[in-house]
């Protein structure tokens, strides 16, 4: 059942070349490949803007060209674009520019989308997607319309493509909520890949923090000492608790302070556990410098919070 919904989606690019080139190519086009995937049997469902909900992916999939192609068109909804190989010429408000491999650009509905292949080889991977939210997602991570954004090669950014194909292909149980989620983690890691190379790599929250804190996460109820953390990112104490209290707002001694006590009003609110039970839970051995901490960062004692 699958794999003729699949045969009826992989066209030849000659459904969507400029009509002037389709003679000239017509002899290569088995040799290039669109595959597409639509959630939906109504075609004319693929180029729309839908604000009932709030995503909603109207098409996606991978293209590799071996012909000569190009494409002019308005469309109503966004136009993701993530370059494989080879290269696009793009046309952008300030001229014509070359889309490489590792670089993604971005259209935003109903503005012009014009390109052709300079390669022999070129290969990308696209989605098209509306919703209500789909617009102070898009500007919430910094993808603006019309510009090459470099975002690198990697597995991670590819499998997201393929893992919102399988969606789309299976329609399995709850398939539309995990295809919006998945386009949710194509845009932010597309976002933090953006954020990363534009930083150098240098300094980049979580990235440069991200091991010891999933450690801090995981170990909050133990006592350690701050060296654990900073040996765990090869840097020094002083310029451990800089960075943290820079990206975090708070130096870790803090951090770890509002952990413990926040896993401490989740076990007061969902348990019937007494007082020194939670404090023992949570890493204070001692009950009465638990409380005092607990009233610090609450405004009330333990108690007080766990009856009312």
């Amino acid at each position: 059942m699958y794999i003729i919904w699949i045969e009826k989606h992989i066209h030849t690019l000659t459904d969507y070349m400029d009509e002037s080139l389709v003679k000239e190519s017509a002899v290569t086009t088995r040799n290039s490949i669109c595959e597409s995937y639509y959630p939906y049997t109504d075609m004319k469902e693929s180029d729309r803007e839908d604000l009932a909900c709030p995503y909603k992916i109207n098409c996606a999939g991978s293209t590799f060209l071996t012909i000569p192609y190009r494409s002019h068109r308005r469309r109503h909804d966004f136009y993701l674009q993530y370059m494989l190989g080879g290269e696009l010429n793009v046309v952008l408000p300030q001229g014509e520019r070359i889309l490489h491999p590792g670089e993604m650009i971005l259209y935003y509905p109903r503005t012009h989308i014009v390109y052709t292949n300079r390669t022999r080889e070129t290969s990308y991977l696209w989605l098209h997607y509306t919703g209500s939210d789909a617009e102070s997602l898009t500007k919430r991570c910094n993808l603006p319309s019309h510009t090459i954004l470099s975002v690198g090669l990697g597995d991670k950014l590819h499998g997201n493509f393929r893992l919102l194909f399988r969606e789309l292909m299976l329609k399995q149980s709850h398939w539309q909520d995990e295809s919006n989620a998945h386009l949710i983690r194509i845009l932010t890691d597309f976002a933090r890949a953006v954020h990363l190379r534009g930083s150098g790599g240098k300094s980049v929250y979580p990235a440069q923090l991200s091991a010891s804190l999933l450690w801090m996460h995981a170990h909050f109820h133990e006592k350690f000492p701050l060296n654990i953390l900073s040996n765990m990112e090869n840097l020094s104490e002083s310029r451990y608790r800089a960075l943290f209290t820079h990206w975090t707002g708070m130096p870790p001694s803090e951090y770890l302070s509002t952990l413990r006590i926040r896993r401490a009003c989740e076990l007061f609110l969902t348990t019937e556990m007494s007082v020194s039970a939670v404090a023992e839970e949570c890493g204070y051995p001692d009950p009465l410098y638990f409380s005092r901490i607990f009233k610090k960062k609450m405004g009330v004692s333990p108690r007080a919070y766990k009856h009312n």
